[in-house]
């Protein structure tokens, strides 16, 4: 399915808020102003939202259950806050028919908007400009545009982090009940969580490896139709302890592995649409697939890349799963020894107020170490101690890759569920004696003012 132009992604918790509000009394429309980002990429823009203002009572001029009118009052307010902060970019105004379930955009909201619309552009102020329906049940989205100095519209997606809170435009017509593939996972999640993983559902992986390939099989065994694997290693030798889908074969002739991957994920299900980009997570053309995708998992093993892979996500307000895996050896009376055998799943949406960073996931040393310009500059992060172990290869087994890989794709599909319990942070630790749990503590931790996630 073509991915559309313009997409208007909510923070989590945002649009359900805004629905409530609006939706509370079905006698009367109602309105709000959003304000966001917009970010283009590709032949695609993206609107992140941030804020929402809703008016007071006071500022409506008229409101009935088939009309309303503001007081410009209103507009102007928000307008001078937007103007005064520097991430806001976009206006977005939205109102309710209540009347109805299905969600349209009437000739008097054509009339409206487009005089609006005008009204920015003769005075040259510096907001995009789109608009929003919400009936009972469905919404409708679109931004406006400059076409040869007329006013022209595109149809924009209304975006969620989670698939719960997602506004259905159309009805899914896909039918999985007679689909034997997905008979057993049908009754384990149900007829509703199922079409909800694939509808129209886009699953970005970053990373490929013994982690990102195992996480990749249990998304196409689950039921994600629609995965992009984003690497740029080759198979070789050492990797086949613990890479899924790779052979002998593969390793010798040194081929991607996302093209190996790919391969054997439509060998399980001909009918997925797997796409690979055989580039670095940071290239123009890996950003633009994490950046129009539902949700990234994130599985590198290097910390420059985890770096630009959250980046993208919070740039483009993309909901994001990382994936961790720790096998400690030390040297003790001349033999080595295993001192911690874990791994770890965290679940990062634009809303939750943490990110991989202020969790001190990622760190700044090893990232400077990995991505410093200078090469001198490299070696003496090192040299002074800051990095220990560069040069030395991680040991690495599947067993563990297959337990934290499952872990992942099961905190993703929690966020398909009604029933879900949300667990921001699951570790795993297996050296002395089984353990699952969720980790709690490292948000008292937290310190305000993150530099990433704000």
């Amino acid at each position: 399915m073509k991915k559309p132009e313009c997409i208007i992604r909510f923070p989590q918790g945002k649009l359900l808020e805004l629905r409530r509000e609006l939706l509370k009394d079905s006698s009367r429309e109602a309105f709000a102003v959003l304000i966001g980002k917009k970010r283009e990429i590709g032949e695609h823009c993206i609107i992140v939202v941030g804020d929402v203002y809703y008016p007071q009572p006071s500022e409506y001029i008229n409101q009935s259950r088939t009309q309303l009118r503001m007081k410009k009052s209103f507009i102007y307010r928000v307008m001078a806050e937007a103007q005064t902060r520097p991430n806001v970019d976009t206006i977005i105004d939205v109102h309710t028919h209540p009347f109805t379930d299905r969600a349209w955009f009437s000739q008097q909201d054509d009339v409206d908007e487009i005089n609006y619309f005008q009204f920015l552009d003769s005075e040259e102020l510096p907001f995009s400009y789109g608009s929003i329906v919400l009936s009972q049940k469905t919404g409708q989205a679109r931004m406006w545009y400059m076409n040869n100095l007329r006013p022209e519209y595109k149809v924009a997606a209304i975006k969620t982090q989670t698939a719960l809170e997602a506004l259905p435009t159309t009805e899914n017509e896909s039918d999985i009940l007679d689909d034997e593939q997905k008979s057993r996972t049908l009754l384990s999640l149900g007829v509703d969580t199922m079409r909800r993983i694939i509808a129209d559902q886009c699953i970005v992986l970053a990373g490929v490896g013994g982690l990102g390939s195992v996480m990749a099989e249990n998304l196409v065994h689950q039921g994600f139709e629609h995965l992009v694997l984003i690497d740029n290693d080759i198979l070789d030798h050492s990797s086949l302890n613990r890479f899924v889908g790779g052979t002998f074969d593969d390793a010798e002739k040194k081929r991607p592995k996302v093209e190996v991957v790919a391969s054997h994920l439509q060998a399980i299900n001909p009918q997925a649409n797997v796409e690979t980009v055989f580039k670095q997570v940071d290239s123009l053309e890996a950003e633009e697939k994490m950046a129009l995708a539902d949700w990234i998992l994130l599985s590198t093993d290097n910390h420059t890349s985890r770096y630009q892979v959250q980046k993208a996500a919070l740039t483009y307000g993309v909901p994001l799963i990382s994936a961790g895996v720790n096998i400690t050896v030390r040297h003790e009376n001349g033999r080595h020894v295993i001192v911690d055998r874990s791994g770890e799943v965290i679940v990062v949406r634009l809303g939750d107020h943490f990110c991989l960073n202020c969790l001190g996931r990622i760190n700044l040393a090893l990232l400077s170490a990995e991505s410093h310009p200078d090469p001198e500059v490299r070696a003496k992060t090192i040299s002074r101690g800051y990095v220990l172990g560069a040069e030395v290869k991680e040991p690495a087994v599947k067993t563990l890759n297959s337990v934290i890989g499952a872990m992942a794709i099961e905190s993703l599909t929690n966020q398909y569920k009604e029933d879900m319990i949300h667990e921001p942070i699951l570790v795993y630790e297996s050296h002395h004696g089984l353990c699952m749990y969720p980790d709690r503590s490292t948000f008292s931790l937290l310190e305000t003012g993150c530099a990433s996630c704000h």
